[in-house]
């Protein structure tokens, strides 16, 4: 199978020229992917089995407490070369750990982290996916605003492949047949609405969260997901703050009903 983004060498020199695949083309491959290789007693559920998935490509899980410079590293694929540092009786050691294996951060088994675990695994999926480069270890870190990265960390972060591989992760996640699902039994086959370019209403609100609930990721993820698959019916902010549904004085917010069916 194809990965949904890799490297090759081109120019004649032998740089590697990173591959962009339009998301388009992740969601259909991610989709696939998940409709294929779930098991007759989850395709009825709303939700992805993802750690199911993980060991349908062969994946060991497994938990550690990382100790690296960054404290936001929470999730790391090994290729059975590179070696992630984690505590071992109250001290750092680097371990090479097995080709395959999904390293996590045990912060992730506390309450509440359910759905940034599932996310972080499914990071890890999406990178054994696209990882056409050989065998490259690979972390998943969170973004801290408040911490000073030095310009090759901002790199690493921000680069198209962590990019890319957090869409894969959000499609594997909520891939198409099971998020349609789930989207027209909460909405009741109504598009949701969204003014300007990010404003939502309460009630959206209230819906991606439900939606979010059954299918075990955050409302963010959820919202990233829809507004990719373009499933808001997007109208004028103006058209928003004139029609009352949004009280300026008391910042309270109203239901508003919607007569846009789905395109699905």
């Amino acid at each position: 199978m194809k990965p949904a983004y890799g490297f090759e060498r081109g120019g004649g020199y032998g740089e590697m020229i990173p591959i962009y695949i339009p998301y388009e083309e992740q969601d259909e491959l991610g989709s696939a992917i998940v409709e294929r290789r779930e098991s007759k007693a989850n395709k009825n559920k709303p939700y992805v089995d993802i750690f199911t998935l993980a060991e349908s490509f062969g994946l060991k899980i497994d938990y550690e407490s990382f100790a690296e410079d960054d404290p936001n590293k929470d999730g790391f694929l090994a290729n059975g070369v590179d070696s992630l540092k984690i505590w071992r009786n109250g001290v750092k050691a680097d371990i090479i750990f097995p080709d395959g294996t999904i390293v996590i951060d045990n912060y992730l088994l506390g309450r509440h982290q359910e759905s940034k675990l599932r996310f972080t695994v499914a990071h890890e999926i999406a990178h054994h996916i696209c990882n056409i480069h050989g065998h490259a270890s690979n972390f998943h870190a969170e973004f801290d605003a408040e911490r000073d990265y030095t310009p090759d960390e901002l790199k690493k972060r921000f680069n198209y492949k962590e990019t890319q591989a957090n869409n894969l992760a959000g499609i594997l996640l909520l891939p198409s047949h099971k998020l349609k699902k789930v989207y027209k039994q909460v909405t009741g086959g109504k598009l949701l609405t969204m003014y300007g370019d990010r404003t939502i209403d309460a009630d959206t609100r209230e819906k991606i969260t439900a939606m979010a609930k059954m299918m075990h990721v955050s409302p963010l993820t959820m919202r990233i997901r829809l507004e990719r698959l373009k499933l808001f019916n997007r109208l004028p902010i103006y058209q928003y703050i004139d029609s009352g549904c949004f009280d300026l004085d008391n910042y309270c917010f109203y239901i508003e009903e919607s007569d846009n069916e789905l395109p699905f």
